[in-house]
């Protein structure tokens, strides 16, 4: 009979101690602070990487630094029309050989519109813009050209700028060194009135914008469009400085050296529409 009762005793001893062991462990559990799991802890980045990356290609550097003050439009977002299709030069300096080659076509309120393409022997990754100087030259005064619109491409890669406002000099810098560059822009403020004369006769004044230390580098200039009158080098010596010649409605220069390469251009604006 006492055998039974401690028998029972010590099974309810052992039921009161497992509870105690069973508390304890859950008081543990609840009572731990909660840890907070970042999800870089547990997964890896979703984030994409770049196409060129992806596929494993070569990147094409297209962007570059502009100065401050040219007003630019990235060629990505739109792209202007053809100038002078058909009508230009397809060899020459700037074309097929080293050199400068200048397209300009004037609009009917004085602008000029330019495509501007240089061929160099050696890369480049810096590029410095110079509107036309006009200091000095007979019938050019009151002119104050600057540059606006600016787009370019580097050794057929587009360049994306800034905006910024018209400028008369600055520098580029390419994502890359390039031997071919290509630079589409707008002429404003290149113009001066000729008095007395008939109403729309103006002097447009053109030069590359990126001859500046291209000592004998050629350059030829082509002005198209059916107002052009005459063109004249100034710079040239005097025998050369009548440098235009004309074939249909487009006048052309004769190759010469960068840093004479200004022309001043007589022209029979065309009415506003």
């Amino acid at each position: 009979m006492r055998w039974n009762r401690r028998k029972g005793l010590l099974v309810v001893l052992a039921v009161i101690v497992l509870a105690e062991i069973a508390l304890i462990i859950l008081r543990s559990t609840t009572d731990s602070p909660t840890v907070a799991v970042r999800p870089s802890d547990t997964a890896t980045s979703t984030r994409p990487a770049s196409a060129a990356t992806a596929t494993g290609a070569t990147p094409t550097p297209s962007t570059g630094t502009t100065p401050s003050g040219v007003r630019t439009t990235s060629p990505v977002t739109s792209t202007p029309p053809p100038l002078g299709a058909g009508l230009a030069a397809s060899t020459g300096p700037g074309l097929t050989e080293v050199g400068i080659h200048v397209l300009a076509q004037p609009g009917a309120n004085g602008a000029i519109e330019v495509l501007e393409q240089l061929r160099l022997r050696s890369p480049v990754a810096v590029l410095d813009i110079t509107a036309p100087v006009v200091a000095g030259i007979p019938g050019l005064v009151g002119a104050q050209p600057a540059v606006a619109g600016l787009r370019m491409t580097a050794d057929g890669a587009p360049v994306i700028l800034p905006v910024g406002e018209p400028t008369t000099s600055g520098r580029v810098a390419l994502a890359y060194p390039a031997t071919a560059i290509s630079l589409r822009y707008r002429l404003e403020g290149a113009i001066a009135r000729v008095s007395p004369s008939p109403v729309g006769r103006v002097l447009l004044a053109i030069s590359p914008i990126a001859a500046k230390g291209r000592g004998q580098l050629p350059v030829v200039v082509q002005v198209i469009g059916p107002g052009v009158r005459n063109l004249v080098c100034p710079r040239l010596s005097t025998g050369a400085q009548l440098c235009g010649r004309e074939q249909g409605s487009v006048w052309s220069t004769p190759a010469m050296p960068a840093d004479l390469s200004l022309v001043v251009a007589q022209v029979d604006l065309p009415p506003v529409t």
